[in-house]
């Protein structure tokens, strides 16, 4: 029996015996027919779902065990939604270290290990920037990094951390804490090197400067011990200032320089570049220091290593240090690893500006939805669902001359119609306030668009011209806006706006096809990667429970029920209109079907024709997956309108 057929009746059953549980034999059969139980016992057998690798989030205890070897996020978007792979306490492993790297897809992405023994025994390549701060975290393990030009390449490191690992292609690095890149830790640089803040924090490691210019090694804040029995090594002509002035900082390190170089140390007491070796000595070498600079006298007059005078105190040049800090590092003399380090760079720091728009996500047909990270899905379930939200974010407004903050919670609702399960309505309501609240609704029922007025306390259909729904807080600080551009033909587009720091940027912009009495069809396309961790619902990236529960899986269509987003309550209970609410009801199916429908293979290769009478052909990624998507709908009687529909939706920009 064809895959629409089975569809149509497994959503039939599951709207008559519910979604949760049913002890109907045939709705276990047809489970058993959808589930891909091969597929089931795979994912189930392993403990690093790729569904957390691609929304870039690995919470505590998960992401280990992992295979490495493959481009990261591996589905359609061109980087982790949040900007960054953050991986929580033991979490991403691959348990093996001779396995391959994963690369990352989008190299201004980067890696943050702020838990305890995260990214242990990890590999990983074309990260713009690491993180390891939390305690015990990256250890024996192998990074590349790809610097971009405004994250760096630079890696900062906490106490205990980055212990017997390599870092390759590094602009400047970060050790700071006890025992921090300790321990057979290799490091290739291009820029500057901090360490301290603890004991023994780049002890017993080799650093080497493989490019030739300006150096800067600077031991920090409370330290002792730092760089002792370190080796730095600089491959090519450089000067090369070295600060070795805390308490038995440098003792027993050795420091290897290209000829030509200029090498200038500065040692206070004497411990502190007790044994202190630098060589071959083809090159200029100064030191600054009473008692530190004794070691010097152990050289042969023929290869001295001149003490520096006030009358030339600089004499590799006094611009050398303190050189260029590494992005992730925002204090030197914190006592925390929390206040020492700032790796929220997509949202708060210098790699903001790599953030770009999200591919897009949406609902259309049967329905078909595409979550924000690229997830495709059919639903088997009719009803109110909570289909995108943005909350947890606060925007800040000036309101005569003083800033506020004010709190941004918007909710898009959509209601499945029948056992096809056609979206029916479409509803947005700004959940920021008390009621009565600003909502925008449409539904098939004649696909025009309404509003509620918060003066009258009714709903009103909007005007010929669509200008903003203007959002205000309850002190009337005007905070965002919903902005309709209404359209004679093709998809209207609609605006979400918020008024951020004294200017206004697009949080979202939707796009939504109607056809009265069929069926309606949204995209939605968010503006920065860096606001979708502040999105839930049905399209929001990181969904586990697409890719580890797997409720149906036929013929490589993934099935879903999403019940943790389904709403029981009354459309007009979430914001819309009484009107609507009555509409859904007539129009809801009651009971299963009984009707069995048939595609065959000549229906389905006619279908295909109608489909590309209005989709055309396409070389852009998502275009086989609407084609099938198309077929689908025109096989559950979904008639040539959703067609027509889909392509309105595909095209639209």
């Amino acid at each position: 029996m064809a895959r629409a057929c089975l569809l149509f009746v497994f959503k039939a059953l599951l709207q008559f015996c519910g979604a949760t549980q049913c002890e109907s034999d045939q709705v276990a059969n047809l489970q058993n027919i959808f589930k891909a139980s091969k597929v089931e016992k795979e994912v189930a057998g392993r403990s690093c779902p790729p569904n957390q690798l691609n929304a870039g989030i690995c919470p505590d205890g998960s992401c280990t065990g992992c295979t490495g070897g493959e481009v990261i996020p591996t589905t359609a978007i061109p980087g982790f939604p949040p900007g960054s792979l953050t991986c929580g306490e033991e979490a991403c492993s691959l348990g093996d270290i001779s396995r391959d790297f994963y690369e990352f897809k989008n190299p201004s992405d980067y890696l943050t290990c702020g838990s305890e023994a995260a990214c242990n025994i990890f590999k990983v390549q074309n990260a713009s920037a690491i993180c390891c701060t939390g305690s015990g975290s990256c250890k024996e393990s192998f990074f590349k990094l790809q610097p971009d030009p405004s994250c760096g390449g630079d890696v900062c490191c906490s106490e205990s951390s980055c212990q017997e690992s390599s870092f390759r292609s590094v602009r400047s690095m970060a050790c700071l804490g006890n025992n921090a890149c300790e321990k057979d830790t290799s490091v290739t640089l291009t820029g500057d090197l901090i360490v301290g803040a603890g004991v023994q924090a780049g002890g017993e490691s080799t650093f080497t400067f493989i490019n030739a210019g300006n150096h800067c090694v600077r031991t920090v804040g409370a330290s002792v011990n730092a760089l002792v029995q370190a080796t730095l090594v600089v491959q090519q002509a450089s000067n090369v200032r070295m600060l070795c002035d805390k308490t038995a900082s440098c003792v027993e390190a050795d420091v290897f320089l290209s000829a030509r170089s200029c090498f200038h140390v500065t040692c206070g007491d004497f411990d502190d570049c007790q044994n202190f070796d630098v060589l071959p000595l083809d090159f200029q070498c100064f030191c600054t220091g009473d008692d530190g600079c004794d070691w010097t006298n152990d050289y042969p007059n023929t290869l001295y290593c001149y003490k520096t005078t006030t009358t030339d105190p600089d004499p590799c040049g006094n611009d050398i240090c303190p050189g260029t800090s590494p992005v992730c590092l925002q204090s030197e003399t914190a006592s925390t690893a929390m206040d020492l380090f700032n790796c929220n760079l997509l949202a708060n720091g210098p790699c903001a500006t790599t953030s770009t728009s999200t591919p897009g996500g949406g609902v259309g047909g049967d329905p078909h939805l595409r979550t924000l990270d690229g997830r495709h899905y059919t639903l088997m379930q009719q009803g109110n669902f909570l289909l995108w939200a943005f909350s947890g974010y606060e925007t800040e407004v000036l309101v005569q001359g003083t800033t506020k903050k004010v709190p941004v919670d918007f909710e898009i609702f959509t209601h499945y119609a029948g056992h096809a399960s056609f979206t029916k309505g479409f509803l947005l309501v700004d959940k920021s306030q008390t009621v009565p609240r600003p909502a925008l609704e449409v539904t098939t029922k004649d696909c025009r668009w309404h509003h509620y007025n918060m003066t009258a306390m009714v709903w009103r259909p909007v005007g010929p011209v669509a200008g903003h729904l203007k959002l205000r807080d309850f002190d009337g600080a005007q905070f965002g806006a919903f902005n309709l551009s209404e359209s004679k033909h093709g998809p209207e587009r609609l605006k979400l706006l918020i008024n951020d720091k004294g200017s206004v940027r697009t949080l979202a912009q939707l796009w939504i096809s109607c056809r009265p009495g069929h069926q309606l069809s949204v995209k939605i396309k968010m503006s920065s990667q860096k606001d979708l961790r502040f999105v839930h619902g049905e399209l929001a990236p990181g969904r586990l429970s697409l890719a580890t529960g797997l409720e149906g899986n036929r013929e490589g269509t993934v099935m879903a029920t999403d019940a943790e987003f389904a709403v029981a309550s009354d459309w007009a209970a979430l914001g819309g209109s009484p009107d609507a609410a009555a509409y859904f009801n007539a129009v809801d199916t009651k009971g299963p079907s009984l009707v069995l429908m048939s595609c065959t293979q000549e229906d389905k290769e006619e279908y295909a024709k109608t489909c590309r009478k209005y989709l055309g052909n396409s070389r852009e990624a998502l275009y086989k997956e609407v084609m099938d998507d198309c077929i689908f709908d025109l096989c559950s009687g979904g008639g040539e309108t959703s067609a027509e529909l889909a392509a309105e939706i595909f095209y639209a920009t």
